[in-house]
């Protein structure tokens, strides 16, 4: 009976120490599928990765940098923390539904990287305004919505995570009742919401536009044409001014649906006789998971877990270099490459 207990209690000890199987986590719509097996290799979102947990620290590593968390075993939850997270993430085994994946910890990641809030880019109220152009049934809710619609006034694209795009210009939106509530960087403008089927109209004060529907959204999924290196590169000097500045922010779209994005940027100052100087400079980078619909692209942060979309665009420089608008900011390819 002695060697018996001893027996159950090494295997107890073992088995509630295991973080052994399929871990899933979900911030919007975008899941993230970990698998851990009992010979210490697994997959990450499908890429091969090792594994080892010991002494409440699971270091995974994907073959480019191993990387060290904390972790916490529940009975149904792994929860990882530290590394290079700077908030507590939750996985958990499929079909169990956990309240919240993330923890409130603000976010202090600097806000020029890719998984920024998704937000409207410089556009006035007045913009959105133009939806309604110069009721007897509710409006949809934001899955009814979801779709593409198409108007003399333009396009819209409904997401069922609260984005849409307007023209090409993302916007945040809620639906309550017979009202839907657009909001971007300026404020926000309510319009009056009538759906038939596929026909939207909207209203506000006099003016009136409709939209039917015409498709679905597009699955997410990685672009070949958008795998590559993009960049953002400015810089300032005036000798007369006493100093400058430069910038450089990359994303770098891997094959394989992750990226890397990296920012650096610097400000000096000297006197006119440069019997002074001063400088700062700073630096951030982020990885993740990427894919896209050909309207957005999804991101996945590995640093906060953050699950943010954002318009994109396709453009060409005078100098017929591609470039890719992210959110309203401008990204030029790092490499040669055809035009689009």
């Amino acid at each position: 009976m002695l060697v018996l207990a001893i027996i159950l209690n090494i295997f107890m000890g073992v088995y509630a120490q295991s973080v052994s199987g399929t871990w899933t986590f979900s911030n919007g719509n975008f899941p993230i599928t970990m698998l851990l097996l009992d010979s210490g290799t697994g997959e990450l979102q499908g890429m091969p990765i090792r594994y080892k947990a010991e002494n409440g620290m699971l270091t995974i590593d994907d073959g480019v940098q191993p990387v060290i968390y904390d972790y916490k075993l529940g009975q149904n939850t792994l929860t990882l923390s530290g590394g290079n997270l700077q908030v507590a993430v939750t996985f958990s085994k499929p079909g169990v539904n956990i309240s919240s994946n993330v923890s409130n910890a603000p976010n202090t990641q600097n806000n020029t990287q890719i998984n920024q809030p998704v937000a409207a880019t410089n556009q006035q109220t007045g913009n959105m305004s133009n939806m309604a152009g110069n009721n007897d049934a509710s409006p949809g809710s934001g899955s009814e919505l979801s779709g593409i619609w198409e108007g003399q006034q333009g396009k819209i694209i409904f997401y069922p995570d609260g984005l849409l795009l307007y023209n090409g210009t993302s916007y945040n939106y809620t639906s309550y009742g017979n009202s839907l509530t657009i909001t971007g960087t300026d404020g926000s403008v309510t319009f009056n919401c009538n759906l038939k089927g596929i026909q939207l109209t909207l209203s506000q004060n006099a003016n009136s536009a409709v939209y039917s529907k015409t498709g679905d959204i597009r699955p997410d999924r990685v672009d070949p044409q958008l795998v590559g290196k993009w960049c953002m590169i400015t810089s300032s000097y005036n000798s007369y001014s006493g100093g400058g500045s430069s910038r450089e922010e990359c994303i770098t779209l891997n094959a394989n649906g992750t990226y890397e994005y990296f920012y650096s940027g610097s400000v000096s100052a000297y006197t006119v006789d440069k019997s002074a100087y001063g400088g700062t400079g700073s630096q951030d980078n982020d990885r993740g998971i990427w894919k896209t619909d050909g309207e957005t692209i999804l991101s996945v942060s590995q640093t906060t877990g953050k699950t943010s979309r954002y318009s994109l665009l396709k453009q060409n420089e005078q100098n017929g270099d591609p470039a890719i608008v992210i959110g309203g900011r401008k990204f030029v390819t790092a490499y040669n490459r055809p035009r689009w």
